[in-house]
């Protein structure tokens, strides 16, 4: 292999793929799906405290790790609200 394919990831490719996140959020077909076959998002138990949570997270480490101005924090605000919006909470 390349060197070129072990490379790491440039700011300019992580808002690439946050923009591409951030578009795919605007399309809610699995949400929809689950809603009219009337699912819900699997929720597992804390061990420690026994509350619920939903089993499927959003990883914000390294690709929300970007500089403090609008044009990088936006598409992120976008992600972060419509994953609250769809009932996501970890």
């Amino acid at each position: 292999m390349s060197d070129q394919a072990f490379r790491r990831l440039t700011r300019r490719d992580a808002a690439r793929v946050i923009g591409g996140a951030a578009a795919a959020t605007l399309v809610p077909w699995p949400m929809r799906a689950a809603e009219i076959a009337g699912a819900s998002i699997p929720l597992r138990a804390i061990p420690s405290t026994g509350e619920k949570i939903p089993a499927i997270g959003l990883g914000t480490w390294q690709v929300f790790d970007v500089d403090n101005s609008p044009n990088e924090r936006g598409p992120l605000k976008e992600v972060l609200a419509r994953f609250v919006e769809l009932g996501g909470k970890v």
